[in-house]
């Protein structure tokens, strides 16, 4: 089971994190209880992160990050989040939903980096979790 703590740095996001994370953990059986931080966070601090960690110097617009067995982290950048739901046709909240499953995904042990087999079952339990949060 999966609980989130939610946090924004770039002041108040009205985003439904808790209806997210209920159909997340219906259909993602997490063994054993994890418990992730979300941060929405700016474009400078998200490229920092990413630099840090993956020697990518550039915005993105999800990471996540598993520290022991019990602990994630998701930062989101709110404003790629914003211009990629422009660029798709989508509501910004619709883009951040995907953003949020994706980086859970991730966190409860989901690839799609690694292999082709990995991606497809990663894309679709997305695209499931996704769906149904609509």
């Amino acid at each position: 089971m999966v609980n989130i703590n939610f946090f924004s740095d770039i002041g108040a996001i009205k985003f439904p994190v808790q209806k997210i994370v209920a159909v997340f953990n219906k259909i993602i059986k997490v063994k054993e209880k994890l418990f992730v931080n979300v941060i929405l966070i700016s474009p400078n601090k998200i490229r920092k992160i990413n630099n840090n960690y993956r020697k990518k110097n550039k915005i993105t617009d999800v990471l996540s990050f598993r520290y022991h067995r019990e602990i994630g982290e998701i930062y989101i950048c709110y404003a790629q989040a914003k211009k990629q739901a422009k660029e798709n046709g989508l509501s910004t909240q619709q883009e951040l939903t995907t953003l949020l499953i994706h980086g859970l995904l991730h966190v409860a042990g989901y690839h799609h980096e690694k292999s082709e087999r990995q991606a497809k079952r990663m894309f679709t339990k997305q695209q499931i979790i996704v769906s149904l949060c609509r």
